[in-house]
């Protein structure tokens, strides 16, 4: 996957695929702070996943889906969430919306 990993950052990520897999694979978002693993950014991995952006306290992350008509290969629906390090925790800013949620059995 794609990897930021820094162990002086507040935080810093490491996008896990999936061994094989295709752009609608699920892939986990693993979150580091100052190098010491802190956890998935989300409880369910979701294909179409991407890192658009990622600071030395954040991490931008674009969530993509088909929506009904949509080919696999272009999904159209699409939400973008900020994860942050607000200096004790990671700070989610936004829910992930509910049409993801249930197309991917994470509801």
């Amino acid at each position: 996957g794609d990897s930021n990993y820094d162990p002086c950052a507040d935080l810093s990520y490491a996008l896990v695929d999936t061994e094989g897999g295709t752009g609608s694979s699920p892939r986990q978002l693993m979150l580091f702070h100052r190098g010491a693993y802190i956890g998935t950014a989300t409880e369910c991995a979701f294909g179409f996943t991407s890192v658009t952006d990622a600071t030395g306290n954040s991490v931008t992350v674009e969530y993509r889906w088909p929506l009904p008509g949509d080919t696999n290969a272009a999904p159209s629906g699409s939400a973008t969430v900020t994860f942050t390090w607000n200096g004790t925790d990671v700070v989610m800013s936004a829910d992930l919306p509910a049409e993801l949620l249930s197309m991917s059995g994470c509801a």
